[in-house]
């Protein structure tokens, strides 16, 4: 789907001898996954000057962050550990970190970055920039590094440059965006004891971190948004966005964190698509999530078959109800955390691949590491009753959509 290339910008403000000056580090590219090392070190550069021709930072030597970088011995995959976050901005006393990456969509480079508050290790806002080439980043990197400079100094970095090419973060990385409940952490028995095959054996998950999901399935004015077209069967705004595969899932996460500043959580390409369940981004729920969820996150007094109730038309729309389509996000009841729709309209994707359970307890399980098939869940408007109970389990091949497949979000 996309290939990979991550590169690192570090931004610190501190007290100094400049007016207080925000003193910044740009740490060095990697060239990764068919990005030239060329390519890199001249984006590497451009971003660079520009960003010492605002005037308003004070840029660090770059062998005194590589030095320090190398005696911290950082890896990428530390840069969201909150303690190394914490280590690396007490070596350089610095206030504030910018983490960026860039990833290639197909000849397009599509630069971002994301600000961090070091005290408080708190996701304070992004900026993207989209290169058809690295020589492009002459003509197109100014509004990324005037978003940049005026999240880290408060104010607007040059007065007459447009930042149109840059999109801030919004309100929504400081909480839960409208629309989404808090599911709680806790422990259940996943799986059903009466059930199909693969829904047992039961046994005990334990979702260890509270998570936000979204309260409705993802609608095709939400799709169009971030995506620009619909490929539903059924057209409708408030209805769910359906015939998108598990692939065209993963993007519009991606797509809509970038736009709303956040980090995005999926890299790779392929079968090899990897999550970042600490990303501040959007991402698919794991099928434990899922299911934990769709049973009440423990609020429920009892053990439903379906997401809310044990009678399927107070909350599902199904195939002896749905008139042989989609309805409206929202029209059927709600289970107790406040989820619509866990139960019937579309199935939903989720992120791990189709296989077994196993019979051990698991903490926070994201499912096998290869397959063939992904799951979705929860069953759809032109499915009977019994499949669209909280524990029933199906696979589907991630490459094909369907009018009766669609999604909704997860955030940490």
């Amino acid at each position: 789907m996309k290939k990979a290339l991550f590169c690192m910008f570090l931004a610190f403000m501190c007290e100094g001898l400049f007016a207080q000056q925000p003193v910044v580090a740009v740490a060095p590219f990697d060239a990764i996954s068919g990005v030239s090392s060329t390519e890199a070190n001249m984006i590497t550069r451009v971003f660079f000057i520009r960003l010492g021709n605002t005037n308003k930072v004070s840029l660090v030597d770059r062998s005194v962050v590589e030095r320090v970088l190398r005696e911290h011995a950082f890896q990428a995959g530390d840069w969201s550990d909150q303690q190394k976050t914490a280590e690396l901005g007490t070596a350089l006393n610095a206030d504030w970190i910018v983490r960026g990456e860039m990833e290639k969509f197909g000849s397009t480079i599509l630069v971002t970055v994301q600000f961090y508050d070091i005290k408080t290790f708190r996701f304070m806002g992004g900026a993207d920039l989209r290169l058809a080439n690295a020589d492009e980043a002459y003509d197109k990197m100014d509004p990324l590094v005037d978003r940049l400079v005026e999240t880290i100094s408060g104010s607007p970095a040059s007065g007459g440059r447009s930042g149109g090419a840059a999109s801030g973060a919004g309100g929504s990385a400081r909480g839960a965006p409208a629309g989404f409940v808090l599911v709680p952490a806790g422990t259940f028995s996943m799986g059903s004891g009466n059930g199909d095959s693969d829904e047992k054996p039961m046994h005990q998950v334990t979702i260890s971190k509270a998570f936000y999901m979204s309260d409705h399935e993802v609608t095709q004015k939400e799709w169009v948004e971030v995506m620009g077209n619909n490929p539903s069967n059924w057209k409708g705004d408030d209805l769910p966005v359906e015939q998108v595969s598990w692939f065209d899932a993963i993007e519009y996460c991606n797509k809509r964190s970038i736009r709303e500043g956040l980090m995005p959580a999926y890299s790779g390409s392929g079968e090899y698509i990897r999550c970042d369940f600490k990303a501040s981004g959007y991402r698919l729920p794991t099928e434990a999530e899922w299911e934990w969820a769709a049973k009440g996150g423990g609020k429920d007094f009892m053990v439903y078959e379906y997401s809310g109730s044990n009678s399927v038309d107070g909350v599902a729309w199904h195939s002896g109800n749905s008139g042989g389509q989609t309805h409206p996000v929202k029209t059927k009841g709600k289970n107790s955390l406040g989820l619509y729709d866990m139960s019937g309209n579309v199935w939903e994707w989720c992120w791990d691949w189709y296989e077994a359970y196993s019979s051990g307890s698991q903490t926070d399980p994201s499912g096998a590491a290869a397959g063939s098939y992904r799951v979705p869940r929860g069953g759809s408007w032109d499915y009977d009753a019994q499949i669209l109970r909280s524990a029933y389990r199906y696979g589907h091949t991630p490459s094909d959509g369907s009018s009766d497949v669609g999604f909704r979000l997860v955030r940490p």
